[in-house]
């Protein structure tokens, strides 16, 4: 058997890194968010101090949810839509695109926040958040670990080329 990989496999890993690439851009603007200001037990407050979604106008400050369910807005990942009363909402159901590049964002963000991978993707967003509300944390940490939680994802990058590399020769 060749240990060459097929048209198909560089295909899955050229789709992989095209969603790696966006997770960790999606992670470096939630961090340049977190700089901006940081909040706990929210996703975002405006200046009085109150909860407002991370996509508003007047938001100010963020958590580490907050920070990236805002730059999802920002960089594209999803498009907001207006309801019935004209308040700006998340859309129900991301593509799987987004979904995908959300969750790999969620996985590298907690992983850089607690040293692991969580167990289950469904804990990714639960240990972003707890992490981010512990009381001794500080918003310049918060975003640290954002960067980080790019870096992660952007070594990854780096490593699939190399295979890529690697096997296309």
């Amino acid at each position: 058997m060749s240990d060459r990989l097929t048209p198909a496999t560089i295909e899955g890993l050229r789709l992989s890194k095209e969603k790696d690439l966006m997770a960790a851009r999606l992670l470096d603007r939630a961090a340049g968010y977190v700089e901006q200001g940081w909040a706990q037990c929210c996703d975002a407050v405006d200046a009085n101090g109150s909860g407002v979604p991370p996509f508003s106008k007047r938001a100010e400050c963020w958590c580490a949810l907050g920070a990236i369910r805002a730059a999802k807005v920002r960089i594209g990942l999803v498009t907001l839509y207006q309801d019935a009363e004209g308040n700006l909402q998340y859309p129900k159901a991301m593509t799987p695109f987004a979904a995908s590049v959300y969750s790999r964002a969620l996985c590298a963000a907690a992983q850089a926040m607690v040293g692991r991978v969580p167990k289950h993707p469904a804990m990714y967003a639960s240990v972003v958040t707890n992490w981010n509300d512990t009381e001794a944390m500080s918003g310049e940490t918060v975003a640290r670990k954002l960067r980080e939680g790019a870096a992660l994802i952007w070594r990854r990058t780096e490593d699939v080329q190399r295979a890529i590399r690697g096997g296309a020769s």
